[in-house]
Protein backbone atom coordinates (compact mmCIF):
# COMPACT_ATOMS: atom_id res chain seq x y z
CA UNK A 1 0.00 0.00 0.00
CA UNK A 2 1.62 3.12 -0.91
CA UNK A 3 2.01 5.96 1.58
CA UNK A 4 -0.69 8.05 2.09
CA UNK A 5 1.31 11.17 3.30
CA UNK A 6 0.78 13.55 6.50
CA UNK A 7 -1.11 15.96 4.83
CA UNK A 8 -4.54 15.30 4.13
CA UNK A 9 -8.23 16.77 3.86
CA UNK A 10 -7.88 20.69 3.20
CA UNK A 11 -4.58 20.41 4.36
CA UNK A 12 -3.66 18.85 1.15
CA UNK A 13 -5.95 21.00 -0.82
CA UNK A 14 -4.54 24.16 0.68
CA UNK A 15 -1.01 23.42 -0.31
CA UNK A 16 -1.42 21.78 -3.66
CA UNK A 17 -4.06 24.96 -4.06
CA UNK A 18 -0.28 26.86 -3.41
CA UNK A 19 1.60 24.92 -6.21
CA UNK A 20 0.57 27.93 -8.74
CA UNK A 21 2.42 30.08 -6.19
CA UNK A 22 5.28 28.11 -5.49
CA UNK A 23 5.81 27.75 -9.88
CA UNK A 24 5.92 31.52 -10.14
CA UNK A 25 8.54 31.84 -7.15
CA UNK A 26 10.66 29.17 -9.42
CA UNK A 27 10.25 30.78 -12.15
CA UNK A 28 11.22 33.86 -10.91
CA UNK A 29 13.94 32.92 -8.90
CA UNK A 30 12.42 33.26 -5.77
CA UNK A 31 11.75 29.88 -4.78
CA UNK A 32 13.01 29.42 -1.09
CA UNK A 33 11.29 32.37 -0.31
CA UNK A 34 7.81 32.06 -1.70
CA UNK A 35 8.10 28.15 -0.28
CA UNK A 36 8.30 30.38 3.08
CA UNK A 37 5.55 32.54 2.43
CA UNK A 38 3.41 29.07 1.96
CA UNK A 39 4.57 27.44 4.44
CA UNK A 40 4.09 30.71 7.09
CA UNK A 41 0.72 30.45 5.62
CA UNK A 42 -0.15 26.61 6.12
CA UNK A 43 1.11 27.34 10.06
CA UNK A 44 -1.71 30.26 10.49
CA UNK A 45 -4.34 27.67 9.30
CA UNK A 46 -3.11 24.89 10.66
CA UNK A 47 -1.37 25.57 14.01
CA UNK A 48 1.03 23.21 15.32
CA UNK A 49 -0.90 22.22 17.99
CA UNK A 50 -3.61 20.69 15.80
CA UNK A 51 -3.13 17.05 15.53
CA UNK A 52 -2.46 16.51 11.80
CA UNK A 53 -6.06 14.01 11.72
CA UNK A 54 -7.97 17.02 13.30
CA UNK A 55 -9.35 19.14 10.22
CA UNK A 56 -9.96 23.07 11.40
CA UNK A 57 -13.67 24.46 11.45
CA UNK A 58 -14.41 26.28 8.90
CA UNK A 59 -14.64 29.60 10.70
CA UNK A 60 -11.39 29.72 12.02
CA UNK A 61 -10.27 28.80 9.04
CA UNK A 62 -12.14 31.91 7.51
CA UNK A 63 -10.87 34.09 10.51
CA UNK A 64 -6.94 33.40 10.00
CA UNK A 65 -5.24 36.67 8.79
CA UNK A 66 -2.32 34.88 6.49
CA UNK A 67 -0.54 37.69 5.85
CA UNK A 68 0.07 38.44 9.69
CA UNK A 69 4.06 38.13 11.33
CA UNK A 70 5.08 35.00 12.54
CA UNK A 71 4.64 34.57 16.02
CA UNK A 72 7.90 34.04 17.59
CA UNK A 73 7.99 31.26 20.62
CA UNK A 74 9.66 32.73 23.89
CA UNK A 75 11.93 30.85 25.37
CA UNK A 76 10.37 29.25 29.31
CA UNK A 77 12.06 31.42 31.79
CA UNK A 78 13.81 29.06 34.50
CA UNK A 79 13.62 32.18 37.01
CA UNK A 80 9.48 31.77 36.70
CA UNK A 81 9.20 27.90 36.63
CA UNK A 82 9.93 25.05 38.87
CA UNK A 83 12.59 22.77 37.75
CA UNK A 84 9.93 20.36 36.83
CA UNK A 85 8.02 22.84 34.80
CA UNK A 86 11.21 24.53 32.94
CA UNK A 87 11.81 20.64 32.05
CA UNK A 88 8.50 19.96 30.68
CA UNK A 89 8.28 23.27 28.69
CA UNK A 90 11.73 22.64 27.31
CA UNK A 91 10.75 19.33 25.91
CA UNK A 92 7.17 20.87 24.40
CA UNK A 93 8.62 23.21 22.73
CA UNK A 94 11.37 20.74 21.68
CA UNK A 95 8.73 18.77 19.72
CA UNK A 96 6.87 21.26 18.32
CA UNK A 97 10.30 22.57 16.70
CA UNK A 98 10.56 18.97 15.50
CA UNK A 99 7.06 18.85 14.40
CA UNK A 100 6.84 22.07 12.47
CA UNK A 101 10.56 20.82 10.34
CA UNK A 102 8.81 17.79 9.41
CA UNK A 103 5.91 19.57 7.95
CA UNK A 104 8.43 21.98 6.32
CA UNK A 105 10.20 18.97 4.85
CA UNK A 106 7.65 16.81 3.62
CA UNK A 107 5.46 20.38 2.24
CA UNK A 108 9.10 21.01 0.23
CA UNK A 109 8.84 17.98 -1.61
CA UNK A 110 5.16 18.06 -2.36
CA UNK A 111 6.32 21.55 -4.22
CA UNK A 112 9.81 20.37 -5.55
CA UNK A 113 9.36 17.76 -8.97
CA UNK A 114 12.67 16.20 -10.24
CA UNK A 115 12.09 18.14 -13.66
CA UNK A 116 12.15 21.88 -11.30
CA UNK A 117 15.85 20.41 -9.50
CA UNK A 118 17.70 21.49 -12.25
CA UNK A 119 16.47 25.36 -11.58
CA UNK A 120 19.47 26.25 -8.60
CA UNK A 121 16.86 28.36 -6.79
CA UNK A 122 14.76 25.34 -6.93
CA UNK A 123 17.33 23.15 -5.01
CA UNK A 124 17.55 26.22 -2.56
CA UNK A 125 14.10 25.69 -1.64
CA UNK A 126 15.15 22.12 -0.92
CA UNK A 127 17.96 22.65 1.65
CA UNK A 128 16.25 21.18 4.82
CA UNK A 129 16.58 21.13 8.26
CA UNK A 130 17.94 17.95 9.24
CA UNK A 131 14.44 16.34 10.32
CA UNK A 132 15.45 12.79 10.55
CA UNK A 133 18.22 13.83 12.97
CA UNK A 134 15.78 15.18 15.31
CA UNK A 135 13.33 11.64 14.84
CA UNK A 136 16.51 9.20 15.92
CA UNK A 137 16.79 11.21 19.45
Amino acid sequence: MANPGIFRGSRFTFLVGEKPAYKVGVEGRYAADMLAKIQSRYFWQYPVELALDVEPLPESLSAVDNEAPDIEQQEPDPEKLTDIEYQVEVERLLERSNLINICKAVSCHLFVSKAMTHNHTATQALVLVSVFEGLGS
